[in-house]
């Protein structure tokens, strides 16, 4: 349940409250010596860390939780801590240094028959490449992005699919196929967009249901 809730903290990008309930998931379940749960809450302790742009920590608890997955020869769970070292590295823009673990993470999947996971890795690898310039290279991880994403379909994958491709068309001086692109993006940002305000507003309908049925249930009671 702790984690669980670091979830939902995570997602509402309330990364400090977040961070405090992964440390507290991982102090519960280092207690019990539950380590396959342990492995689980340092590296989502990483990934908020990560997000609240606590680079050197996150790297450190990455590594606690490396560590057991290797002794549990987890290899999916390793192939997305790498595909999540990554995406660190990115975010602060070190973009040599991220590359060795996008590597990591696509073999891991590749190895494991993992498909749904490989079209966002190589697109945010393929980010990668273009933020160094390396255009012949991001292009051809950006076709193996594109084969990937048709098994997950995605909106939001396809939709940075979409921002990356321009990004390579203005480095490649193809301004009229960026416009193109960016146009795609932009329906995509819609698209997802609108799926996040629906989900907001069935879980606000929810909300409000279940504490009208409370209010009644509580009234009735009070009446018996």
């Amino acid at each position: 349940a702790i984690l669980n809730i670091g979830q939902v903290y995570l997602k509402k990008k309330e990364n400090t409250t977040a961070i405090r309930y992964f440390k507290e998931a991982a102090a519960l379940f280092g207690s019990i010596a539950d380590d396959r749960n342990l492995a689980i809450a340092l590296h989502s302790t990483g990934n908020a860390l990560s997000a609240n742009l606590q680079y050197d920590s996150a790297r450190h608890y990455y590594s606690l939780a490396e560590a057991k997955y290797l002794v549990q020869k987890d290899d999916r769970n390793l192939a997305l801590i790498n595909a999540d070292r990554a995406e660190t590295y990115n975010r602060e823009q070190q973009w040599a240094a991220a590359v060795p673990f996008f590597k990591k993470a696509i073999a891991l999947n590749l190895a494991i028959g993992n498909k749904r996971s490989l079209g966002s890795i190589y697109v945010a690898y393929a980010a990668n490449l273009v933020a160094q310039k390396s255009a012949a290279q991001a292009a051809t991880v950006l076709d193996s992005a594109a084969l990937y994403l048709r098994v997950s379909n995605q909106k939001n994958n396809w939709r940075d699919y979409y921002k990356t491709q321009a990004g390579l068309y203005e480095l490649t001086g193809q301004h009229n196929l960026a416009v193109k692109s960016l146009e795609q993006y932009i329906l995509y940002s819609d698209s997802v967009l609108n799926e996040t305000n629906i989900k907001a507003i069935a879980d606000m309908n929810t909300k409000y249901e279940t504490e009208k049925k409370e209010q009644e249930n509580k009234l009735q009671k009070a009446l018996i």
